[in-house]
């Protein structure tokens, strides 16, 4: 019988995941002051200045890590089609979609439609490759029951919110439904970005060069979009403008991005992004300190189902046998 997993090689990487988790919980609360507070920033243009910012800081990293320049820390040119669409994804579905939605909900909505990522992970990692969904054995069934308890936690979370009137914030309903539909969007491009990261990693690349590359792949994109609608005064901000643009591009858009594949490269997608909605909770609270934004009785009440679901998961994936596993191929 394979032995388990050591608990540190867990712990670890369940610590990068929450950090992870605590650099997106303070990008949306900066995405809504930036865009949809007295910064006035327009959401593409804010896009392209954290993304042109983080991959330039990607690049000089992988520069001093590698002692080369960025034209021969390129990637293979047979492998750059999965690059692209991993970068795209993040950065149109995964980014430029969530901020667009932000002008019309609140901080915390955004985490919830994350917390629907695992059901959607799951989906697009098994028509890939990348995850294996096995019927028999205890952990494979404990993981996939934690997730699910974790996901019906932040829908609970949903419902008790309409019903308790702190779902659609102070912006009417029409304007919260084209918020909802933008987060559909970048909540099914989004899990396509997690399962392409998993097959770009198990390519054998590191993970600074799969952000890295990825992160460029996506600002080419970006700049085709934001370029063309950009007027002198695009760049020119204030201080605070500023402050909010290299607060986002350094530390949700590069440590956040690090920490996460970092984790992906250990562990599988499923895992990541069961995650998601311990996010819920860690964005109320920041949203409720930094915005005044205060999260209704709902989070209380969610929160210790999806606390629940995640400690399932967790003990599922630390009791899960090593086996040999193909190059795409990562248990469920």
């Amino acid at each position: 019988v394979p032995a388990p997993k050591t608990p540190w090689k867990m712990a670890r990487v369940v610590l990068a995941i929450l950090l992870m988790q605590c650099c997106v919980a303070g990008l949306w609360v900066i995405n809504r002051e930036a865009v949809h507070g007295k910064q006035g920033l327009l959401p593409v243009n804010f896009v392209w200045f954290r993304y042109m910012i983080s991959t330039a800081t990607l690049h000089i990293l992988m520069a001093i890590k590698t002692g080369k320049p960025p034209w021969k820390n390129a990637p293979n040119r047979a492998d750059i089609s999965l690059l692209a669409i991993y970068g795209c994804c993040h950065v149109y579905f995964g980014q430029y979609c969530s901020i667009l939605a932000s002008q019309y909900v609140p901080a915390v909505v955004n985490s919830l439609f994350l917390n629907m990522s695992p059901v959607f992970v799951c989906i697009f990692g098994v028509v890939a490759g990348v995850e294996f969904l096995s019927r028999q054995g205890f952990s494979a069934q404990l993981k996939l029951l934690g997730a699910a308890v974790a996901v019906i936690g932040a829908c609970t979370y949903t419902v008790l919110s309409v019903e308790w009137g702190h779902a659609g914030g102070s912006e009417g309903k029409n304007n919260y439904a084209a918020g909802v539909a933008w987060l559909t969007v970048s909540l099914l491009g989004g899990s396509v970005f997690h399962v392409m990261e998993k097959v770009c990693l198990n390519a054998g690349y590191t993970v600074l060069m799969v952000v890295t590359w990825g992160s460029t792949c996506g600002l080419v994109l970006l700049t085709m979009i934001a370029v063309p609608r950009m007027t002198p005064s695009t760049f020119d901000l204030y201080w605070d403008q500023w402050l909010l643009v290299l607060y986002a591009a350094l530390v949700p858009s590069t440590v956040s991005n690090l920490a996460g594949a970092w984790a992906m490269k250990h562990s599988s997608p499923l895992l990541v992004v069961a995650f998601f909605p311990l996010g819920t909770v860690v964005t109320a609270l920041v949203a409720w300190a930094l915005l005044g934004e205060v999260p209704s009785s709902a989070v209380f009440v969610a929160a210790p189902i999806i606390v629940v679901g995640l400690y399932m998961l967790v003990l599922g994936k630390a009791r899960e046998p090593v086996h040999k596993k193909s190059a795409f191929t990562s248990e469920c």
